[in-house]
């Protein structure tokens, strides 16, 4: 294939998983670039992207497209409003609350965060947000603060207001939204990300964990585990719905929060406001990691085997529907290796899709892959967050590994989707 190669670095560099990008994204990316650097041969283009940093990174401002806008999932900002009203600010009257959001694209997110913040009534030298992505292309469009009308497309952010200067058809922030935001260009992959920074109070990490492997996923976790106080806030995407031992979800519905639980260890016996301090570093290059684990018809996974009953999906759009019905074939019949195969086939040729991922979940947790199973549920519902059948089994999930807060969770959502799903209707005759 056209990008293989490619893809390959991406995933070992920045921990992506390709197949959630779709078949044809990276190939297309590459292509682009080839264009750019009027480069003829895909094999000379690659050994380019591998040893020039400079042409990797305009690579990634290719292959990740910001989608992004400001109070983008708006629950969670009035969910920071209220915690930082009602619990931060009445025990830390002195003191200065610190905000990370990673990745921070282009700047709309950790603005968000800081008008927030003003609008609860913090001085702007009482909070400090820090904005990190990998992409420097990024980093340099968020500190110029610069943006059009669309990016202010969400309702309801009447307080914004006395912090926009429209200018014609660009619009930009005024300086106090501005000045407690710092930008730096890191690889959260890499162990060292953000050491010399000391702890948050609250870490936005939304919709980055969906589109990495396994692995990657884990280190992570690993760092926010790291870097967030207990006590603090953690706000994931609503497809990454987190179950971890030290966190409870929050209960405001949309928001999609979790509180820490547990306590820490010091941080390397660094005292904490001396790192608190330190300004952002230059990331180093991070560590290879392995490929997630996939299906094998070896061990355990063969006593799950027997008597399997994967429940048929809703109605799916005509191409490759065909497939999909084999694959619900194969599985039912205890073929499950065969079904997994089929379903990564098809995510390969046609991209990303919600109910291919949803029975891929369900083989791999009849298989006794029960990570990898969590994991496709969860990208079904990225790409459909109405997706009962993917809640339900979410739920089981929770359920078997003794989580019962998180099955209630699940069962909740999809008993709420369900009851809104329009009844059929009966003739009369």
């Amino acid at each position: 294939m056209l990008a293989m190669p490619i893809a390959d670095l991406l995933r070992e560099r920045i921990g992506l998983d390709p197949a959630s990008l779709g078949a044809d994204a990276i190939a297309s990316a590459v292509r682009q670039r080839m264009q750019a650097v009027e480069c003829g041969r895909v094999e000379a283009y690659e050994r380019q992207v591998q040893s020039s940093e400079r042409e990797f990174e305009e690579l990634l401002g290719v292959v990740l497209v910001p989608e992004t806008w400001f109070f983008r999932g708006c629950a969670a900002f009035e969910l920071l409003r209220h915690f930082v009203a009602n619990e931060w600010r009445p025990a830390n009257p002195l003191g200065t609350l610190r905000v990370l959001s990673a990745p921070c694209c282009t700047g709309e997110e950790p603005y968000s965060i800081a008008m927030t913040l003003l609008h609860a009534g913090l001085p702007p030298t009482a909070f400090k947000v820090d904005g990190v992505d990998i992409s420097r292309e990024f980093i340099a469009k968020a500190r110029r603060a610069e943006y059009r009308a669309h990016a202010f497309r969400n309702e309801g952010q009447e307080f914004a207001r006395p912090y926009v200067i429209h200018a014609g058809d660009k619009i930009h922030l005024q300086p106090e939204a501005v000045a407690s935001v710092e930008f730096a260009a890191a690889n959260l992959l890499d162990s060292g990300a953000l050491q010399e920074r000391g702890r948050y109070s609250v870490v936005f990490c939304r919709n980055l964990l969906i589109y990495l492997h396994t692995r990657a996923r884990e280190q992570v976790l690993a760092l926010v585990d790291r870097l967030l106080e207990p006590g603090g806030l953690l706000f994931a995407g609503h497809a990454e719905l987190l179950q971890r031992p030290g966190y409870r979800p929050m209960t405001p519905l949309g928001a999609f929060a979790y509180r820490r639980t547990d306590k820490q260890a010091p941080l390397d016996g660094v005292d904490l406001q001396t790192k608190a301090s330190t300004p952002l570093g230059r990331p180093s290059r991070p560590p290879s990691h392995v490929y997630p684990p996939r299906l094998s018809p070896a061990g355990p996974a063969r006593k799950s085997q027997r008597g399997i009953v994967v429940p048929p999906l809703r109605s799916e759009a005509a191409a490759g529907e065909e497939s999909l019905a084999r694959a619900r074939e194969l599985a039912n019949a205890g073929r499950l290796v065969e079904a997994a195969s089929l379903c990564e086939r098809r995510l390969s040729a046609d991209g990303p899709c919600a109910r291919t991922y949803c029975l891929l979940g369900e083989v791999c947790a009849a298989a006794g892959d029960l990570a990898r199973a969590e994991d496709c549920l969860n990208k079904a519902l990225y790409l459909d967050s109405g997706l009962v059948e993917a809640l339900v089994h979410l739920s089981l999930l929770a359920h078997k590994r003794g989580d019962a807060h998180a099955a209630a969770h699940f069962r909740q959502r999809a008993a709420r989707l369900s009851r809104r799903a329009p009844k059929p209707r009966l003739s009369k005759r």
